[in-house]
């Protein structure tokens, strides 16, 4: 299997990226009592991006959308996840979450490697419409996990709702209809005592 891998750079990367899978994230899926890996975050992630696009008001591009969806979180195969509300861990891992992306897309051939490294900055630096778009809908993704969860992550860290508020609103607010529907259900969230005081 090794040679193969060294004949084929893509399929190097394609099972570096299986590591995602063992990647745990804070929040817990809606159907059940067990927290998500990134890989099924990035997939429900590209699903959101293609399905919510038309609300977005905006041009949006949604192959390369659905682009940066699934590859967003590809550096915390070695980088790890950092919990969204963690300021201090997450402005720590910025640099190596850089470096890993370099790792990771380094795997592919240089082509492929420039495009996906290129659009991964893209998205980090929320520098295009569509970057601006998938971090929103990257917001939206845990907000409706935590809400359908009775609070999830929110209640048992005693988030308050400003900080989520703080954490959405930077790129939501350029597309209105989403930024409302964020707003209702935190708004419906805080209604069920989700936030802590």
């Amino acid at each position: 299997m090794e040679s193969l891998l060294k004949l084929c750079p893509e399929l190097d990367f394609l099972v570096e990226i299986d590591r995602l899978k063992g990647v745990l994230r804070m929040n817990k899926i809606v159907s059940d009592d067990r927290r998500e890996n990134s890989a099924e975050h990035s997939w429900h992630l590209a699903m959101m991006v293609m399905t919510l696009a038309g609300r977005s008001g905006a041009p949006i591009d949604i192959l390369k959308a659905i682009k940066m969806a699934l590859i967003h979180d590809v550096v915390e195969i070695e980088a790890g996840d950092v919990f969204i509300y963690d300021d201090k861990a997450r402005v720590e891992n910025e640099q190596k979450e850089r470096e890993a992306a370099k790792l990771v897309f380094g795997r592919l051939s240089p082509d492929l490697s420039r495009e996906l490294h290129d659009l991964w900055i893209e998205f980090e630096d929320a520098n295009s419409l569509e970057a601006q778009f998938v971090k929103t809908i990257d917001r939206l993704q845990p907000v409706l996990c935590n809400y359908l969860n009775d609070g999830g992550t929110w209640v048992q860290h005693k988030i308050e709702k400003s900080r989520v508020l703080e954490k959405v609103t930077n790129t939501s607010a350029q597309f209105p209809e989403l930024h409302g529907l964020i707003h209702e259900i935190l708004d419906n969230a805080e209604r069920k005592g989700h936030f802590s005081n």
